[in-house]
């Protein structure tokens, strides 16, 4: 997914072929930079499910011990991580409820 919409446009408008690739080194190293800390990214990097085991980390959790799991979360980066959870773990989310600014865009099916 692209962060920068635009980006071949900004760096056509280099003057110069080196203007150009100046532009593309800048401009890609911000977009790798930016989704180093997606939260999303974060999240789904950093949970596993396998079966029924959910790791997070270095711990495992055997999510048939558990009868119900519920996701409550608040902050601007809160919508993009329920999303992420879902992804994850899907119908196993019991219910959930997160905290976002107004104007939020992410879409939960559960949460």
């Amino acid at each position: 997914m692209a962060i920068i919409k635009n980006l071949e446009q900004l760096i056509r408008n280099g003057e110069t072929n080196l203007d150009k690739k100046a532009r593309e080194l800048a401009l890609k190293s911000l977009e790798a930079a930016i989704k180093a800390v997606d939260p999303k990214s974060i999240i789904k990097s950093k949970l596993k499910l396998e079966d029924s085991i959910l790791r997070v980390n270095e711990y495992a959790f055997d999510l048939k011990k558990y009868k119900n799991i519920y996701v409550i979360g608040g902050g601007k980066a809160s919508g993009s991580m329920a999303e992420a959870l879902e992804e994850v773990l899907g119908n196993r989310i019991t219910s959930g409820l997160v905290n976002v600014p107004k104007d939020d865009e992410h879409k939960t099916r559960i949460i």
